[in-house]
């Protein structure tokens, strides 16, 4: 992860969301086959900005979020 990621997961951004793939990591339990540091397109999100996305069609990491995985 760069260094502007991380001062962004300490400002309370703990999500990335892969804009290409439609699917949000959870950055506070990351996993290996997350693959986080291949993710061109992402977009970093709160906690509360979290429900919205997954309202829009957005996908949990099977590996990170299984809990909001639709797969």
């Amino acid at each position: 992860m760069k260094f502007c990621d991380k001062i962004k997961k300490m400002l309370g951004y703990t999500y990335m969301v892969n804009l290409s793939s439609k699917e949000i990591h959870d950055l506070k339990n990351t996993h290996v086959n997350c693959n986080l540091e291949l993710i061109v397109h992402k977009k970093f999100i709160t906690k509360r900005m979290l429900k919205e996305y997954l309202q829009n069609g957005y996908n949990g990491c099977r590996w990170c979020m299984p809990e909001y995985n639709k797969e």
